[in-house]
């Protein structure tokens, strides 16, 4: 498969913070798919599916600068599968960030109400199958079993790279949304029996329904009632850092971006990884993680970052330094 590339990256993080032992950062930004990502992890084991049921097109939805629409559509423009992308909202008077990356790509792109989408998916389906095509729908973020399969396999590969090292991280800290990211970590430490947290960092929902989502993945993913049982108690999850709501960035993600970026030079995005470190970064300096080893999985999403301007004019943040 050379649209996509595994294993994925995985090295220090030169970030100034105190108190940590350790702190890794797994790279699944740098994985392929114009841009790279989590989900092309998941897609990866959904091109399996795809081909061994002869799948010939895709759809699938998400917003208006969905990062997993994006992947979607690099791997159905890699292995000649239409791809019919069902995205909130109206649509921009010009495009930019992912959207402009899902046109370039040749994805066929319907802008619709939240109210209007399962309708619009459901005429695209019958669209498709009515010109010839058999369409297959992936859900949002790929969160499915397959999706979560692809990231408990994922905790293997990363696991050969860790072990190299002579010991083990006390917490894995990624973002979590639609929670298939996380049920498959959460998963793939279960069954190795690690002795680890995977802490997901909520960037839209409340830590309830996001414990619920995450929990009925594994559920839905994993038959034996032992690794669920581990899996379930190994993740942790905050919803503390929601601002101003889903893809509303403020001052404070464009400070944990610019300060990664400067110590780093690796970019985060202001919507899921930017948000993910404005929690990790606070959490350090409550002195959460104070002799503890840490490793960030870095779900991508920099091209998403362009749409939203300079950092310099997101609104400012009530608890924000300097407020």
């Amino acid at each position: 498969m050379t649209w996509c590339f595994f294993p994925t990256p995985y090295h220090p993080f030169d970030l100034p913070l105190r108190g940590l032992s350790e702190f890794w950062i797994k790279r699944d930004d740098l994985n392929g798919l114009a841009g790279g990502g989590n989900k092309t992890r998941k897609l990866r084991h959904y091109l399996q599916h795809i081909q061994a049921e002869g799948y010939t097109a895709l759809v699938t939805e998400g917003a208006p600068q969905s990062n997993h629409c994006r992947q979607t559509a690099a791997m159905g423009a890699a292995n000649g599968l239409k791809v019919v992308l069902v995205l909130g909202g109206n649509g921009p008077r010009q495009a930019s960030g992912n959207l402009l990356i899902d046109e370039i790509l040749g994805a066929e792109i319907i802008h619709c109400s939240q109210a209007e989408r399962r309708a619009e998916v459901e005429s695209a389906l019958k669209r498709l199958e009515a010109s010839g095509h058999r369409p297959l729908h992936i859900p949002v973020g790929g969160s499915a079993p397959i999706g979560v399969e692809a990231y408990a396999e994922g905790v293997a590969e990363w696991y050969e790279q860790q072990r190299k090292l002579g010991w083990l991280p006390d917490t894995i800290v990624h973002a979590s949304s639609s929670g298939g990211t996380q049920a498959g970590l959460a998963l793939g430490v279960a069954r190795l029996d690690l002795p680890i947290e995977v802490l997901g960092i909520s960037v839209d929902h409340s830590k309830d329904v996001l414990t619920s989502t995450v929990e009925a993945l594994i559920d839905a993913t994993e038959n034996d009632p032992d690794i669920v049982a581990r899996a379930k108690a190994c993740a942790r999850y905050s919803d503390d850092y929601l601002g101003q709501g889903y893809a509303k960035p403020t001052s404070r993600e464009a400070e944990a971006i610019s300060f990664t970026a400067k110590h780093s030079a690796i970019i985060l995005d202001p919507v899921y990884s930017g948000r993910a470190m404005v929690g990790f970064i606070d959490m350090v300096e409550e002195g959460h993680f104070d002799s503890k080893r840490v490793v960030f999985w870095h779900t991508g999403g920099m091209p998403s970052i362009h749409p939203f301007g300079s950092p310099s004019s997101w609104p400012r943040h009530a608890s924000s330094n300097g407020d």
